[in-house]
């Protein structure tokens, strides 16, 4: 199967993710702002933690592909892949956390980020802006996938299953122990995401025949979708409103409701070649990297104005702010070779 008969498929369930990225970071102020309890708080918590699929879903496609690649490419030198891959990540990890702290600067007016030892803290732990922790936990997949690779490929699923829950628990327990001691940001390391990794590392290691198999049962894989996702919104929203969770069971949410999200969201993009997304999933890295800073203009645009942040106008035009404005800059990005190379090494 050719790469191109699947490019679709993929680039349909990115502009699924991105818009899922830029609604979760516009709607976050808005899971605080309002009084818990009412209607308003309820309203943006669901949404926000209906989408909280985002992240893993990037994850779980760009496993896919990737191990797919790797079963189609078995005589490519494992050198080869790192330097293509390394190549396409760490240019603009590095590019884009500094024009962030630069943003940070301005916003901020801390003259202490322009210390070499804050740089680094920053560049270490993925937090020179809120969202670029992404591109580390993609190093890390990258890093890992070769080494899975050769010990998936030959594994069937109810083992790669269990493989992938015991991994799973066994990095919270770690975590617990002895990784948050050492590193107190767990969300930005990939045994954060490991069930998304595992499991879509396994799919595109058997692309076609898992396909074959699922297509049928999509319509329950999308009730399966919804139902855990409302089991995942319950405790979350329990969890943010101060309620006793144990982590185990929100964890276990978690993981069952991004798995199962992936799965149907990959089922529903194969119904179509073309669809509203894939304009959005063609430019998803860019749109990924830059949002976050149209929506802080749109932010003090919106506070220099007067205005206060607790209007549903402020959320609802922020949206489109966002995402309209980091549209047109990531067509400006990628029009341009120069451009391309610079921002996106592309």
């Amino acid at each position: 199967m050719r790469m191109a008969n699947k490019l679709f498929e993929f680039e349909n369930m990115r502009g699924i993710a991105i818009l899922a990225v830029v609604i979760i970071h516009v709607t976050a102020g808005a899971t605080i702002t309002y009084t818990s309890g009412s209607i308003s708080y309820f309203s943006y918590n669901i949404v926000n933690s209906f989408l909280q699929f985002a992240v893993p879903l990037f994850l779980f496609i760009s496993s896919v592909v990737l191990s797919w690649k790797l079963s189609q490419e078995e005589k490519t030198p494992l050198s080869l892949f790192y330097r293509k891959r390394m190549r396409g990540v760490v240019f603009p990890y590095l590019l884009w956390s500094f024009l962030y702290i630069v943003l940070k600067l301005v916003l901020y007016r801390d003259s202490s980020m322009l210390s070499w030892s804050f740089l680094g803290k920053e560049l270490l732990n993925g937090t020179a802006f809120y969202h670029l922790y992404f591109l580390l936990i993609i190093m890390q997949l990258y890093l890992l996938l070769p080494f899975f690779k050769i010990l998936l490929q030959k594994m069937k699923f109810i083992y790669v299953f269990v493989l992938t829950v015991i991994l799973q628990a066994g990095f919270y327990y770690l975590n617990k122990i002895w990784i948050y001691q050492l590193y107190p940001h767990p969300a930005n390391l990939l045994g954060s995401y490991l069930s998304v990794f595992i499991i879509g590392s396994w799919l595109g290691l058997n692309y076609q025949r898992v396909k074959t198999v699922l297509w049928p049962y999509k319509r329950y894989f999308w009730m399966l979708h919804l139902a855990l996702a409302a089991l995942f919104i319950t405790i979350n929203i329990r969890l943010r409103m101060g309620a006793p969770v144990g982590l185990t069971i929100f964890y276990g949410s978690y993981h069952f409701f991004v798995l199962a999200a992936s799965v149907s969201i990959w089922l529903y993009s194969l119904q179509k070649q073309r669809t509203f997304w894939q304009s959005f999933g063609k430019h998803s890295f860019a749109i990924y990297l830059i949002h976050p800073f149209f929506l802080a203009v749109w932010q003090y645009l919106w506070q220099a104005a007067g205005y206060v942040t607790s209007s549903h106008f402020f959320y609802l035009f922020g949206f489109l702010f966002t995402i309209s404005l980091s549209y047109v800059a990531s067509l400006i990005l990628t029009k341009w070779s120069l451009l391309r190379r610079i921002f996106l090494a592309r």
